[in-house]
């Protein structure tokens, strides 16, 4: 008898299988904005769209990021 995937205990979800945030937003930038922005969020640590989505937060409530992880 085999058990079902991550049904099994101790198995981890994948990060498709956890993931909360569904709403997709489309952004336009050029190259080099592209770039400096994804250099940023790597000496992070993070993601772009982390990096993206807690300075968003941060800039529409007043400086403190909401729900957000970044280092």
């Amino acid at each position: 008898m085999s058990s079902g995937g991550a049904a099994q205990a101790g198995m981890a979800r994948t990060r498709s299988e956890s993931r909360q945030r569904t709403a997709l937003v489309a952004l336009r930038l050029l190259p080099h904005e592209r770039d400096r922005l994804a250099q940023a969020a790597r000496s992070r640590g993070i993601t772009l769209s982390e990096l993206i989505r807690s300075s968003a937060m941060k800039a529409v409530s007043g400086g403190e990021a909401s729900g957000c992880s970044c280092r």
